[in-house]
């Protein structure tokens, strides 16, 4: 296989986990905000950080790997 080949790969590799990890950060801090806005009860906030401790966790292991896949372009 090329490089050129190769290289594309990877970068549609890391793409996908970059993308995941945006996904991850703003599922993580829509939806716990609206719950918080919205509801007739309100959530712990305790819950509420965790939540939002949580998707930043995913997300950046996500965009680690990312950064990571990077690594194995080649010349």
């Amino acid at each position: 296989m090329s490089n050129l080949i190769h290289n594309e790969q990877v970068k549609l590799s890391a793409t996908f986990f970059n993308s995941l990890g945006v996904v991850c950060f703003a599922t993580g801090v829509i939806i716990p905000t609206i719950t918080v806005i919205f509801s007739p009860t309100k959530p712990v906030f305790l819950t509420y950080l965790y939540a939002m401790s949580f998707a930043f966790l995913l997300a950046a292991i996500s965009h680690g790997a990312a950064r990571w896949i990077m690594g194995l372009l080649k010349e």
